[in-house]
């Protein structure tokens, strides 16, 4: 790939991350699962964290937790949408912190993140060495140390779900986009997580690895339990952007980079051709979580944007852009 293309990419992808856009930035979103409070895992039995996103609290957050596995149901209050086209999710997901990212040191990287006058620099982000010479910003060190199990998002006004694993450990719940009004909510899990936990059948199954999506394809239309399970050594996350039938991972990744400031796509396919129909919190290495989905037949394109530790590169770039059919 073009040196400058992938530097500006890159340089990009990073601010999106680091600055709280997430994939709200590139893509518009679709209709996601249905509002109601009902989901699939009801018959599992097991204990539930329900989490309301308003203007300005995540509200329903235990402070206290045991380890375990637990269904994670996430209902969107805000009375609009809060990504920059107008119409993207919201979701949430748990931090694990550690010995040098306490609790303080992960508020402080999240106000100087969140900070008006904000930069990759000014949040303490530097270039890897590896990948200075092009221009690209790494995350910080703890993002490939913290535990992070995954979680549900959804639309204003809607609900989503997912059956989550948590271990012993002081933790975080936020909602992945550091520029947003809501402070992240300190919880603690204690205990050891019980032997033996219900059993989470899938409709579908997911792998995630550097750098790479298995899925088995064609995906079956309708109402879904997926899995989605990360097999690498990275953290990864795996969305689903509906597509024109015939549109190529080429074609969606030339999209994307064109809408950060690189060479304009070929072929007229624009941002806001690339429809949301699922996107989930990001999961770290061996972990596997399940989510709630309803998919709609056609051509989407799965990416992930986590950069790469070493260079800094998104993962996007390095494979993991792939078309997956639903019939």
């Amino acid at each position: 790939m073009h040196r400058l293309r992938l530097r500006s990419f890159a340089l990009m992808a990073a601010l999106v991350l680091l600055l709280g856009g997430g994939l709200a930035p590139v893509l518009a979103q679709d209709a996601g699962p249905a509002a109601g409070g009902s989901h699939p895992f009801a018959d599992l039995a097991l204990p539930e964290i329900a989490v309301t996103i308003t203007e300005t609290a995540f509200e329903g957050v235990p402070a206290e937790l045991a380890a375990g596995r637990y269904v994670l149901t996430v209902t969107n209050a805000l009375a609009t949408a809060e990504g920059p086209l107008g119409s993207a999710s919201s979701g949430v997901n748990f931090l694990r912190l550690t010995e040098e990212l306490t609790s303080e040191a992960f508020m402080a990287f999240i106000a100087r993140v969140a900070a008006p006058d904000a930069t990759p620099q000014a949040a303490g982000v530097a270039a890897t060495p590896a990948a200075a010479d092009e221009g690209a910003l790494a995350p910080p060190p703890w993002l490939y140390e913290v535990a992070l199990p995954g979680g549900p998002y959804a639309l204003p006004g809607e609900t989503a779900s997912a059956v989550i694993d948590l271990t012993v450990g002081e933790w975080v719940l936020w909602g992945e986009s550091p520029g947003a009004p809501r402070t992240p909510v300190p919880v603690t899990v204690t205990g050891d997580a019980p032997a033996d936990v219900p059993t989470v059948n899938a409709d579908i199954q997911i792998e995630m690895v550097e750098y790479a999506f298995v899925v088995p394809t064609p995906l079956s239309a309708g109402s879904q339990v997926i899995e989605i399970a990360n097999v690498g050594q990275e953290p990864h996350f795996f969305t689903m952007a509906r597509v024109a039938d015939g549109t190529s991972a080429d074609d969606a990744l030339a999209t994307v980079i064109a809408r950060y400031g690189g060479p304009a796509a070929a072929g007229g396919l624009r941002a806001e051709d690339l429809t949301i129909a699922f996107v989930h919190g990001t999961q770290s290495a061996g972990v596997t979580a399940w989510y709630a989905a309803d998919l709609t037949p056609g051509a989407y394109v799965a990416f992930c944007f986590i950069p790469d530790p070493v260079n800094g590169i998104p993962h996007v770039m390095l494979g993991m852009t792939r078309i997956v059919e639903v019939a």
